[in-house]
């Protein structure tokens, strides 16, 4: 909630881009392995 308000953003969308990343980055270490 704190990033939120100091990207001044609604937490809809700090959650969507956190979501993204996440899955970005698992997805980056299966083609690691």
């Amino acid at each position: 909630d704190e990033i939120a308000l100091t990207l001044d953003l609604p937490l809809s969308t700090v959650k969507t881009r956190l979501y993204r990343a996440r899955k970005a980055l698992k997805d980056a270490l299966k083609d690691w392995n």
